[in-house]
C-alpha cells in the first residue's frame, strides 16, 4: 500500500538566489574577494552570481552552499521580500515533487 504526498516548491529567480548567497556571505563576514579565492573563481564572477547576472549550474550552487555551510536548497528556494523598483512581479516556474511512502506492515499504514 502506498500513500502519495505532494509538495509544491517555487524556484527562486537568479536575483533572489544571488541575494541569498550575498546575505549568507555577509553574515559570515567574508568579502567577495575572499569568497572568490575559496571557490577558485574571479571576484567579478562572484559579483555576477550575487546580482543574478549569471544563472549558475546546480553543481556550482552546491559548491557555493557547501562553502557557506548552508543547504543548497536554502539558496535555490530562497525568498527575498524586496519588491522590484517598478513594482512588477515576475513569474518563475513552480515544480511539484511527489513522494510515495511504501508500507509493508498494514498496521502502520494509513489510507
Amino acid at each position: 500500500m502506498a500513500n502519495s504526498h505532494s509538495i509544491k516548491l517555487t524556484m527562486s529567480s537568479p536575483e533572489e538566489i544571488g541575494k541569498a548567497i550575498q546575505k549568507q556571505r555577509r553574515a559570515q563576514k567574508i568579502t567577495q574577494k575572499e569568497f572568490a579565492q575559496h571557490l577558485g573563481k574571479s571576484e567579478r564572477t562572484i559579483q555576477k552570481y550575487e546580482s543574478g547576472e549569471i544563472l549558475m549550474k546546480i553543481d556550482v550552487l552546491k559548491q557555493i552552499a557547501n562553502q557557506l555551510n548552508v543547504p543548497w536548497q536554502e539558496l535555490l528556494f530562497a525568498k527575498v521580500t524586496n519588491t522590484p523598483k517598478d513594482n512588477t512581479t515576475a513569474e518563475y516556474p513552480a515544480y511539484e515533487f511527489h513522494t510515495i511512502v511504501r508500507c509493508n506492515q498494514r498496521s502502520l499504514c494509513h489510507n
